[in-house]
């Protein structure tokens, strides 16, 4: 009887869990440009996922899978916080997800693991980035591009992807301090790496195609011309 009953509990917390992985994955695939009003409610509905992870993750504070959804959904909160502009909340969302995940890559130092302490980093610096909140956002972004660049499956999308986003916001940020030589090297560096991607993969053609726009224009802002127009 016992042993029935912790069966019956396993199946209805994995169906309980189920059901919030798949209420996440369709409140992501909304499309916000054409529904902005929408936003806050992606916004609530993101921030009850993360609350009940998070009282899953602490009445088993050893359970892996749980955690990692812990540190996923403290992702997307902040990511949506910031795109409502709610910059604070967002840098701490993505902090304590940081943390998380910095916890789990020590622990497992899987690609995943460390990829996602990656990108946490590369995205509270392009929060600060766009919020003005300027202390540390180079430093951080050059220890993201670091970590991403260490990672073992470096030609997998997921990686590519990271790494890509990650040099594209650094350069922009670059190019508005007027360092726009760098701009231009870091560029230059994230099109290499996408070389050695899938080619065709639309993930990888749609990072070509900004890079590529983004390279021409800091280019004509060097008033190289030439090197604009053959991009």
């Amino acid at each position: 009887m016992a042993e029935q009953e912790r069966l019956r509990a396993e199946r209805d917390f994995s169906r309980a869990l189920g059901a919030v992985d798949e209420m996440l994955s369709e409140v992501g695939e909304w499309d916000l440009r054409d529904t902005p009003q929408m936003e806050p409610v992606r916004r609530r509905l993101l921030q009850k996922a993360l609350t009940f992870y998070q009282a899953m993750a602490g009445e088993d504070p050893h359970n892996e899978l749980l955690r990692r959804r812990v540190a996923n959904a403290q992702i997307n909160v902040g990511e949506i916080q910031a795109q409502l502009g709610a910059y604070t909340d967002s840098l701490a969302a993505l902090r304590a997800a940081e943390r998380l995940w910095g916890s789990l890559a020590e622990e497992s130092a899987d690609a995943d693991a460390l990829r996602k302490h990656a990108i946490c980093l590369a995205s509270i610096a392009r929060v600060k980035m766009i919020s003005g909140i300027s202390p540390d956002v180079v430093s951080d972004f050059r220890r993201a591009i670091s970590e991403l660049q260490r990672i073992p499956q470096q030609n997998s999308v997921g990686q590519l992807d990271a790494l890509a986003t990650a040099l594209a916001n650094y350069a922009v940020l670059l190019s508005e301090t007027g360092e726009l030589e760098e701009a231009e090297r870091i560029t230059r560096e994230a099109l290499r790496s996408l070389e050695e991607g899938p080619q065709g993969n639309p993930v990888v053609q749609q990072h070509q195609g900004s890079l590529t726009n983004n390279l021409a224009k800091f280019l004509m802002q060097q008033e190289k011309l030439d090197e604009a127009e053959e991009q």
